[in-house]
């Protein structure tokens, strides 16, 4: 514990620590996903970019963060600040102030292992969905309406980040996050029932789309039993 005044504000955790690592990596992935899209018509291949590259861009964008603005989204919203305290091991000229990463208290005591959960799983499949147009662009279809490829990953977007607002609302105990994911899930389950005789036909155009973007070879049978596993998936859910 760490005293911020008279109240004492529990120290973060190395697991705490990162998972807001974590957080920060799946928000840095989208603007870079698009940029690496918008890229590609310039620099033929880009899109086969080495993981390296991607894992040193985010590692020097998250130092610079820390350095300079002392905090990054995936610390706030998991509630953790900066603290500093006089510490007598450390030398006046040296600034005489040890930082100490702590977690808001209010915070704290009130979330749940459940919710935290469920945040960042929205914030996943939020910042996938807003980019995942731009790795094989197959327009899905919605509410019933075969898109153009634009128009769905307009759609996708919107969705993308709505779902983000959800597990954001959700890591920071916010009450908005009941409404929000009624809108969201409520809104994605309308579509699949109304888009169901839809769906084969985009599941396999879906699946030969990614085979393509990932260069492997299209097996027409593998294409069947993955879009059988799909329907069943789908079938499940409802």
């Amino acid at each position: 514990m760490t005293h911020v005044g008279d109240v004492p504000w529990p120290n973060a955790t190395k697991k705490r620590k990162v998972l807001a690592l974590y957080l920060d990596y799946l928000l840095f992935g989208v603007p870079w996903s698009i940029a690496v899209w918008i890229l590609t018509s310039t620099v033929p291949g880009l899109e086969r970019e080495p993981w390296g590259a991607r894992i040193v861009l985010f590692a020097l964008l998250e130092w610079s963060i820390l350095k300079f603005v002392k905090s990054s989204p995936g610390q706030w919203l998991l509630g953790i600040r900066d603290v500093g305290r006089v510490d007598p091991s450390i030398p006046i000229d040296q600034g005489g102030v040890r930082i100490t990463k702590v977690v808001e208290p209010w915070l704290k005591s009130n979330e749940r292992w459940w919710i935290i959960l469920f945040g960042v799983l929205a914030i996943l499949n939020g910042s996938k969905s807003m980019v995942r147009w731009t790795m094989w662009g197959v327009a899905m279809p919605f509410f019933g309406i075969e898109l153009t490829e634009a128009t769905s990953a307009v759609v996708m977007t919107l969705f993308g980040m709505l779902e983000c607002a959800v597990g954001i609302a959700a890591l920071r105990l916010k009450p908005i996050v009941l409404p929000l994911g009624v809108v969201n899930y409520g809104a994605n389950l309308v579509s699949i029932v109304l888009s169901w005789p839809l769906l084969p036909q985009w599941i396999e155009e879906a699946q030969r789309a990614r085979r393509q973007a990932q260069r492997l070879p299209v097996r027409p049978g593998k294409l069947s039993s993955c879009k059988q596993a799909c329907q069943r998936r789908w079938l499940s859910f409802l």
